[in-house]
C-alpha cells in the first residue's frame, strides 16, 4: 500500500501531534484530491479499505477546527472500518493567500469559518458528492457524516439530495427531523475530536465511544 500525505510544510498551525503520529502508522492509501468547481478547487481528504469489494462513500464533514489532521485521521477511521472516506476541506480558498484550514493562524478558523458563504460550502459539497459518486471502486452508495459545526452543513446539504444513503450527525447544533435515514448523536461539544484524543476520559469519551460503536453497526447496513 502506497499514500500520498501532506508534505511537514503543509502542517496545520494546531497540530495534533497523535492523530498525525495516527496517520503515519496507518497501511491504507491516503491521497490528496483538488477538485475542481466553478473556477474554485476544493482540497479533499481521501482514504481507502484494504477490501476487494466494491463499497459506500462516506463524506466526512469536519467540525469549526477546520480539515485538522484529528478529520483526516477519523477519515482513515472510517476506511479501517471498510468504507472509502472523503474528507472536503470546506475552508478551501479562504486561507491566506487562498489556503485553507492548514494555512490560518492558530486561533483564527473560526473567522474563517464565519465568513463561508452557504452557496460557496453547497458547491463545494456538490463537487466532492460527484466524484464520490465516480469512483471506480465504489458501489453507488453516498453517505454523509457532520461534526459539530459540520453536522449543520451535512444537514443542510442532505435537505436537497435525497440520493444520499444516509446522514449521521455527531453533536449537531440543531435537532434533525425524524427520518429512517437520519442519525442523530448528541453528546459534548466537540465530543468526538475531544474524545478521541489519546489521553481522553470523561462524558466526552465515553459519548465518542458510544456514538463511534453505534456509528459501525449503521455503517454496515448500508
Amino acid at each position: 500500500m502506497w499514500k500520498l500525505l501532506c508534505i511537514a510544510a503543509c502542517l496545520p498551525a494546531f497540530s495534533q501531534d497523535w492523530a498525525r503520529e495516527r496517520l503515519d502508522k496507518s497501511t491504507r492509501h491516503q491521497e490528496w484530491l483538488y477538485l475542481k468547481h466553478d473556477g474554485r478547487t476544493v482540497d479533499t481528504f481521501i482514504v481507502y479499505p484494504e477490501v476487494s469489494q466494491k463499497t459506500p462513500v462516506i463524506l466526512i464533514i469536519h467540525d469549526g477546527q477546520g480539515l485538522t489532521e484529528w478529520a483526516q485521521s477519523l477519515a482513515d477511521a472510517v476506511a479501517e472500518a471498510g468504507y472509502i472516506a472523503l474528507a472536503p476541506d470546506l475552508l478551501s480558498g479562504m486561507g491566506p493567500k487562498g489556503g485553507g484550514s492548514i494555512d490560518f493562524a492558530p486561533g483564527t478558523v473560526a473567522q474563517g469559518i464565519a465568513k463561508l458563504p452557504p452557496e460557496q460550502i453547497a458547491a463545494y459539497l456538490d463537487a466532492v458528492a460527484d466524484y464520490a459518486r465516480k469512483i471506480p471502486a465504489a458501489n453507488g452508495k453516498v453517505a454523509i457524516a457532520g461534526f459539530g459545526w459540520g453536522a449543520s452543513q451535512a444537514l443542510r446539504f442532505a435537505a436537497s439530495h435525497a440520493d444520499l444513503a444516509a446522514v449521521y450527525l455527531f453533536g449537531a447544533q440543531e435537532r434533525p427531523p425524524s427520518t429512517p435515514s437520519v442519525f442523530d448523536f448528541p453528546g459534548p461539544a466537540d465530543f468526538m475530536r475531544l474524545g478521541d484524543a489519546p489521553n481522553a476520559s470523561g462524558p466526552a469519551k465515553k459519548a465518542r465511544d458510544d456514538a463511534w460503536e453505534q456509528w459501525k453497526k449503521l455503517l454496515a447496513k448500508l
